[in-house]
Protein backbone atom coordinates (compact mmCIF):
# COMPACT_ATOMS: atom_id res chain seq x y z
CA UNK A 1 0.00 0.00 0.00
CA UNK A 2 1.39 3.39 -0.88
CA UNK A 3 1.14 6.52 1.22
CA UNK A 4 -2.09 8.15 0.10
CA UNK A 5 -3.12 11.43 1.69
CA UNK A 6 -5.94 13.96 1.58
CA UNK A 7 -4.77 15.90 4.64
CA UNK A 8 -1.24 17.18 5.21
CA UNK A 9 0.34 18.02 8.55
CA UNK A 10 0.05 21.71 7.72
CA UNK A 11 -3.73 21.36 7.36
CA UNK A 12 -4.24 20.02 10.89
CA UNK A 13 -5.89 22.55 13.15
CA UNK A 14 -6.29 20.60 16.39
CA UNK A 15 -3.52 19.55 18.80
CA UNK A 16 -2.83 15.81 18.86
CA UNK A 17 -1.81 13.64 21.79
CA UNK A 18 -0.47 10.12 21.96
CA UNK A 19 -3.40 8.01 23.03
CA UNK A 20 -3.96 4.33 23.69
CA UNK A 21 -7.41 3.07 22.79
CA UNK A 22 -9.18 0.51 20.64
CA UNK A 23 -10.96 1.63 17.47
CA UNK A 24 -13.33 -0.78 15.77
CA UNK A 25 -13.94 0.35 12.19
CA UNK A 26 -16.88 -0.69 10.05
CA UNK A 27 -18.45 0.43 6.81
CA UNK A 28 -22.02 -0.16 5.70
CA UNK A 29 -22.56 -2.47 8.67
CA UNK A 30 -19.59 -4.69 7.72
CA UNK A 31 -16.75 -4.85 10.23
CA UNK A 32 -13.40 -3.75 8.79
CA UNK A 33 -11.33 -4.64 11.85
CA UNK A 34 -9.84 -3.66 15.18
CA UNK A 35 -7.23 -0.91 15.23
CA UNK A 36 -5.02 0.63 17.91
CA UNK A 37 -5.40 4.40 18.34
CA UNK A 38 -1.92 5.95 18.16
CA UNK A 39 -2.96 9.58 18.56
CA UNK A 40 -6.13 11.57 19.04
CA UNK A 41 -7.30 15.12 18.45
CA UNK A 42 -10.65 16.86 18.50
CA UNK A 43 -10.70 16.54 14.72
CA UNK A 44 -9.61 12.95 14.23
CA UNK A 45 -7.31 10.08 15.05
CA UNK A 46 -4.48 8.01 13.62
CA UNK A 47 -4.98 4.27 14.02
CA UNK A 48 -2.90 1.22 13.13
CA UNK A 49 -3.82 -2.40 12.53
CA UNK A 50 -3.65 -5.32 10.16
CA UNK A 51 -6.97 -4.97 8.33
CA UNK A 52 -7.07 -3.33 4.92
CA UNK A 53 -8.78 0.05 5.19
CA UNK A 54 -11.27 1.52 2.76
CA UNK A 55 -9.86 3.93 0.17
CA UNK A 56 -8.99 7.50 1.09
CA UNK A 57 -12.11 9.67 1.05
CA UNK A 58 -14.46 6.89 2.17
CA UNK A 59 -16.63 7.26 5.28
CA UNK A 60 -16.36 4.76 8.14
CA UNK A 61 -18.14 4.12 11.42
CA UNK A 62 -15.80 4.23 14.41
CA UNK A 63 -16.36 2.70 17.82
CA UNK A 64 -13.74 4.11 20.23
CA UNK A 65 -13.09 2.23 23.47
CA UNK A 66 -10.83 3.78 26.15
CA UNK A 67 -10.90 4.18 29.90
CA UNK A 68 -10.87 7.98 29.50
CA UNK A 69 -13.73 7.98 26.99
CA UNK A 70 -15.77 4.90 27.76
CA UNK A 71 -17.28 3.64 24.51
CA UNK A 72 -18.29 6.20 21.90
CA UNK A 73 -19.56 5.83 18.37
CA UNK A 74 -18.96 8.35 15.61
CA UNK A 75 -18.46 8.76 11.87
CA UNK A 76 -15.17 9.60 10.21
CA UNK A 77 -13.61 9.92 6.79
CA UNK A 78 -10.41 8.15 5.79
CA UNK A 79 -7.92 10.92 4.95
CA UNK A 80 -4.65 9.00 4.91
CA UNK A 81 -3.42 5.42 4.52
CA UNK A 82 0.17 4.36 5.20
CA UNK A 83 2.23 1.30 5.97
CA UNK A 84 4.62 1.13 8.90
CA UNK A 85 6.30 -1.32 11.24
CA UNK A 86 3.06 -1.33 13.26
CA UNK A 87 0.96 -2.39 10.29
CA UNK A 88 -1.41 -0.37 8.20
CA UNK A 89 -2.00 3.19 9.36
CA UNK A 90 -5.18 5.15 8.79
CA UNK A 91 -5.69 8.85 9.35
CA UNK A 92 -9.30 9.54 10.27
CA UNK A 93 -11.08 12.88 10.20
CA UNK A 94 -14.11 12.90 12.46
CA UNK A 95 -17.35 13.99 10.83
CA UNK A 96 -19.87 16.09 12.70
CA UNK A 97 -20.80 14.32 15.86
CA UNK A 98 -23.05 15.02 18.81
CA UNK A 99 -21.82 17.94 20.87
CA UNK A 100 -21.46 15.83 24.03
CA UNK A 101 -19.17 13.41 22.17
CA UNK A 102 -17.12 16.26 20.72
CA UNK A 103 -16.85 17.80 24.21
CA UNK A 104 -15.73 14.48 25.66
CA UNK A 105 -12.98 14.11 23.06
CA UNK A 106 -11.81 17.73 23.53
CA UNK A 107 -11.78 17.32 27.33
CA UNK A 108 -9.78 14.09 26.98
CA UNK A 109 -7.20 15.72 24.69
CA UNK A 110 -6.86 18.69 27.07
CA UNK A 111 -6.37 16.35 30.03
CA UNK A 112 -3.66 14.44 28.16
CA UNK A 113 -1.93 17.72 27.20
CA UNK A 114 -1.97 18.80 30.86
CA UNK A 115 -0.36 15.50 31.86
CA UNK A 116 2.41 16.13 29.32
CA UNK A 117 2.96 19.66 30.62
CA UNK A 118 3.23 18.44 34.22
CA UNK A 119 5.61 15.64 33.22
CA UNK A 120 7.83 18.11 31.35
CA UNK A 121 8.02 20.55 34.28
Amino acid sequence: MSDTTLLTAEQRTDPRVAFDALAVLSQGGARIGDFRVENLSAGGAYVTGQSVPPPVGEPVDVLLKASQLGVISLRAKVVRCTTSSRGLGIGLEFCRCASHIEDLIVDTVIAELRKLRVAAA
